[in-house]
């Protein structure tokens, strides 16, 4: 989420009044997976171009992130079946 915070200084009845404004904007998140690798240079300029920030991830990480999540949602539970264990090692 980004935050913007912005002051205006107005005018009421001959008086300067401060105004203050709290903006929340949700951020939006898009994934591309590409055909080759000569097209992420390509993609991570346009995002520059458009004002967009870009992150080159490999697939291999990706994997890693969800297993990670999946581990820790499984110390937070009582107890995690063996098969579901292999259910997600084998993808």
């Amino acid at each position: 989420m980004k935050k913007i915070v912005s002051l205006q200084k107005i005018k009421f009845n001959g008086e300067d009044i401060y105004k203050q404004q709290l903006i929340i904007k949700k951020m939006e998140t898009v994934v591309i997976k590409t055909r080759t690798k000569s097209d992420v240079p390509f993609l991570l300029d346009l995002a520059k171009r458009i004002g967009a920030s870009a992150k080159a991830i490999d697939t291999e990480e990706i994997e890693d992130k969800y297993l990670l999540s999946l581990i820790e949602k499984g110390l937070k539970t009582e107890s995690v079946s063996r098969n579901e264990i292999m259910k997600v090692l084998k993808k």
